[in-house]
């Protein structure tokens, strides 16, 4: 795995909520590997490639 970089955000307490539920009933191993699974299955979903800049909003 290439090195990590820590990051903060802001969440409402509800929503952190239904994610701890999530994490707890799946098989990751924490919160910030569940995150990193999300965050890939969207980008590749969503057709987004490494390198690769979304068009300027109208």
């Amino acid at each position: 795995m290439s090195s990590l970089v820590r990051i903060s955000m802001t969440i409402e307490p509800d929503l952190l909520a239904r994610f701890d539920t999530y994490v707890e009933s799946s098989d990751h191993f924490s919160r910030s590997e569940a995150l990193r699974e999300l965050i890939r299955t969207h980008l590749k979903v969503n057709g987004h490639t490494p390198g690769e800049r979304r068009p300027e909003a109208k």
